[in-house]
């Protein structure tokens, strides 16, 4: 819908309506990651758990994603009960894992090891994947430059710097805003 949500969210629910309209599961990924986008958690992760319980094909990457979208409005809420069942879903992503042919496919993998980092570090993300894409702006300051102060100098921060560069332009590129998304890219290619 070329950035606009708003529209693309109605569109989505009125599909949601038509009782002709099946599988469902791709409507709610879609309605999760427009509720993201505008850092409304309570729809996101309505519409997230819906996907979560109604998708067989990738159950980690379907919980990992209801995780961190509950994670992103803890960092807001500071609610325990949030906490909990965020940290109960991230804890059930690694045994969710799907195997074909002996081998994990790489998106459920990164679900995974990103779940036992959370858990290793005692509930907490330093930069959320899918978060930074929703709230880059506040980790990045106008400079470009990533705001984790407690956390520069570990051997995370240049990937999570890297990472919320990346996610920052590709906000921009389907806002349209075509000159911050290449500036964002050049930021990647210098370093």
């Amino acid at each position: 819908m070329n950035g606009k949500i708003d529209s693309a969210i109605e569109w989505y629910l009125r599909l949601l309506d038509d009782p002709h309209v099946t599988p469902r599961r791709f409507l709610y990924f879609e309605l999760t990651m427009c509720y993201a986008l505008q850092s409304n958690w309570d729809s996101c992760i309505e519409f997230a758990e819906k996907f979560r319980t109604g998708s067989l094909y990738t159950p980690a990457i379907a919980t990992y994603l209801e995780a961190i979208f509950r994670y992103a409005k803890i960092t807001s809420t500071n609610d325990q009960g949030d906490r909990q069942k965020t940290t109960e879903l991230f804890e059930l992503v690694p045994t969710l894992r799907i195997r074909h042919l002996g081998k994990t496919i790489t998106p459920e993998k990164v679900a995974v090891v990103r779940a036992q980092e959370y858990i290793k570090n005692d509930g907490l993300l330093i930069v959320p994947d899918l978060v930074a894409v929703v709230r880059a702006q506040e980790y990045i300051n106008n400079d470009g430059l990533l705001i984790v102060p407690d956390l520069v100098n570990t051997s995370d921060y240049v990937d999570n710097y890297l990472t919320a560069i990346f996610y920052r332009g590709v906000i921009f590129r389907h806002l349209a805003d075509y000159e911050k998304a290449r500036e964002c890219q050049q930021i990647i290619v210098d370093l």
